[in-house]
């Protein structure tokens, strides 16, 4: 954890004290602390911006809620941890608030906080940014267009594989494509750091391009191995809208000798409200093309209901905010066992991602869930480690 910077927000000095050591305990390069909203204001203000903040909820002065509404506001903080032993409803309301912000919330424990389950959150959070974590970049200088221009033409974007495994024999079912910069300087660079850059000069179709590409590369050899393996690849709604998609996707899978039922297009449901109308077509060819096409994070957004009704999809992915602890939340549990019936019912397979525990896994397990993926089974693999651990079981 030595690289991560972050701020204890807790109003019993006791537990404030016991969680400060705890953090410091884990490695924690930095930490500030503070007893009520305020302060943790003043103190950020002052400091700068953390990665993660360990939040209670209940304080005198400014509470823990309208907290977090200034942290996500003014972009003092990457990440919160709700601590609290609140009832479980309430602290679920505190959580999908802070992301409607947004700001990411890696988790909720209770009071003492349980360092397993600390140390699993921290974990997570730094395989995500490396140690080029949000509050270590905040002096960094912009990346620069024509940078990521000639990363693009050098072929310094490479997919990662996370698994996807079936949950009845726990065998490899297939992958996600995720994207990852081999820096020539910098080493790896992890999407957190240039996904803003490059949606913001117009290259979110070179890069998937070239993750596509390179995905199927690789999907050809599996084939010529004998596993039949199935690669997702993440597309932004935006991009359905070119009609043109069709063809290219066509053209890239028969040249490379992979069958398009094997591709999977990801899109998050949130993202097509504004272009279903106009994506459908594109959705819809890629379809009869024999594309998979799977709506991600769902229960997320607020159309989804009327997008699996409109949109031909194949696979639904639940979101690991209802995946967390799912274990020992009922509502969370409640909303998967919908999901996964609702699913079933329209003739859909079913993804659960974000599963990090034993106890996640045995809770899909238990409500009928086909595929799991998350780092409880692997965290994104460069090629060459994702077969050395997976390819040999696939089937």
């Amino acid at each position: 954890m030595q690289a991560l910077r972050l701020l204890v927000l807790e109003d019993q000095p006791f537990q404030r004290l016991a969680a400060v050591s705890l953090v410091k305990a884990l490695g924690a390069s930095e930490v500030l602390e503070a007893a009520d909203g305020q302060e943790a204001l003043q103190r950020l203000r002052q400091a700068g911006a953390v990665d993660v903040v360990l939040c209670d909820l209940q304080m005198e002065g400014m509470d823990g809620i309208e907290f977090i509404r200034h942290l996500a506001s003014e972009q003092l903080a990457a990440a919160i941890i709700l601590t609290s032993s609140l009832e479980d409803n309430l602290v679920a309301a505190v959580e999908t608030m802070a992301r409607a912000h947004p700001i990411r919330v890696l988790g909720r424990v209770g009071k003492p906080i349980p360092r397993e389950q600390l140390g699993q959150m921290l974990h997570g959070f730094l395989l995500d940014f490396g140690s080029a974590t949000p509050a270590h970049r905040q002096h960094e200088a912009p990346i620069a267009e024509a940078e990521l221009r000639a990363a693009l033409s050098n072929g310094e974007f490479v997919p990662f594989f996370q698994p996807k495994v079936a949950v009845n024999h726990r065998r490899l079912k297939g992958c996600e494509a995720l994207a990852r910069w081999q820096h020539p300087k910098h080493g790896l660079v992890s999407p957190g750091r240039f996904l803003g850059a490059v949606e913001q000069y117009g290259l979110m179709d070179e890069l998937t391009l070239c993750i596509l590409a390179a995905s199927l590369e690789a999907m050809a050899s599996w084939i010529q191995q004998g596993l039949s393996l199935s690669v997702s690849i993440n597309f932004t709604p935006d991009q359905f809208v070119d009609t043109n998609l069709v063809d290219e996707l066509k053209q890239r899978v028969r040249s490379a000798g992979v069958p398009p039922e094997r591709v999977v297009l990801e899109v998050t449901e949130s993202g097509l409200v504004s272009n279903l109308a106009a994506s459908l077509e594109t959705l819809t060819r890629l379809r009869l093309a024999g594309f998979g096409l799977s709506i991600d994070d769902f229960g997320t957004g607020f159309s989804s209901l009327q997008q699996l009704a409109t949109v031909p999809f194949t696979e639904l992915k639940i979101d690991q905010s209802f995946i967390r602890g799912i274990d020992s939340h009922p509502k969370n549990r409640a909303i998967v066992e919908s999901s996964l019936r609702l699913a079933a019912d329209l003739g859909l397979s079913t993804v659960a991602e974000g599963v990090e525990t034993e106890a996640e896994w045995q809770a899909i397990a238990a409500a009928g869930c086909e595929v799991v993926q998350g780092y409880y089974i692997a965290r994104p693999l460069p090629l060459a480690e994702f077969c050395e651990r997976f390819c040999r079981i696939g089937g």
